[in-house]
C-alpha cells in the first residue's frame, strides 16, 4: 500500500482505529460465546 501524502487524513484515521477497535471486541466477543 502506497501513501500519497505525509499523512493520512484525521477522519481515515480514527475511522481506521475504530474499526479495528471494534473489530477485537467483537471477536473477543465472538470467542467467549463460542467457549461457552
Amino acid at each position: 500500500m502506497v501513501v500519497c501524502h505525509s499523512k493520512p487524513p484525521l477522519e481515515a484515521t480514527e475511522f481506521y482505529y475504530f474499526t479495528t477497535f471494534f473489530q477485537q471486541v467483537f471477536n473477543l466477543y465472538y470467542l467467549t460465546l463460542i467457549s461457552l
